[in-house]
């Protein structure tokens, strides 16, 4: 599995976010999307082709490389 490094930013808006994955797209396999709803911060969760268990192994490689020090 070889991992993609971003910089950490705070200051991407959601759709600034969405069009920076798009323009890897046909180099992704799979996709998992975590995010808020402004109107009552309820969780929204989309996938492309995965399963619960292979979307919580894909959650728990992005928890890694966030608490990642390097």
């Amino acid at each position: 599995m070889s991992v993609s490094i971003f910089p950490n930013t705070t200051t991407l808006s959601c759709k600034q976010a969405l069009e920076s994955a798009l323009r890897d797209v046909d180099l992704l396999d799979d996709v998992l999307i975590v995010g808020t709803y402004k109107e009552d911060n309820s969780l929204f969760i989309v996938s492309s082709r995965l399963n619960r268990a292979q979307a919580l192994w894909l959650a728990k490689m992005a928890e890694l490389h966030a608490l990642d020090n390097d």
